[in-house]
């Protein structure tokens, strides 16, 4: 599982570099046969100004599929401060193992 946490934290380094043509590519191949690479990219906000990223949990959720929990620490501006407020969430990302690589498997746009 270590290899798929490293995987997990260079996506999320490509996020934070806004490169979303690199973290795009850690989709996986299915999902990038429905979308493309700008359609991806349409998701991710401006507001945002990621800091860093911190893996919480790694779970094997069957043979070939993970669950990765994982805090982002960001700073963001809202309407009643000044200054960039500070804060952060836990999200969860569904991973699938093919051909030996771990796959984002992206939530559903729809």
């Amino acid at each position: 599982m270590q290899t798929l946490r490293l995987r997990a934290t260079a996506r999320w380094d490509a996020l934070f570099k806004r490169d979303f043509d690199l973290a795009y590519a850690f989709t996986s191949p299915a999902y990038r046969e429905v979308y493309t690479a700008q359609q991806y990219a349409v998701g991710f906000g401006r507001d945002l100004d990621w800091q860093r990223v911190e893996v919480l949990q790694v779970q094997a959720t069957g043979p070939d599929t993970a669950l990765v929990i994982i805090r982002v620490f960001f700073k963001t501006i809202v309407d009643w401060a000044n200054d960039p407020f500070e804060a952060s969430a836990v999200t969860e990302e569904s991973w699938v193992k093919s051909a030996d690589q771990w796959w984002l498997l992206p939530k559903s746009k729809v």
